[in-house]
């Protein structure tokens, strides 16, 4: 299961992720919301 805090980083050494991911993990957090709490999100 994803965590929403999975894969992005608090300090410039932590988790390593592209930007291209970083932005799909956004995009999945967003539809999953969507999902939940309808399209207000």
């Amino acid at each position: 299961m994803d965590n929403e805090e999975c894969g992005f980083a608090s300090c410039e050494i932590g988790n390593k992720i592209t930007y291209e991911d970083q932005w799909k993990k956004l995009k999945l957090v967003r539809d999953i919301a969507r999902e939940v709490f309808g399209e207000q999100y």
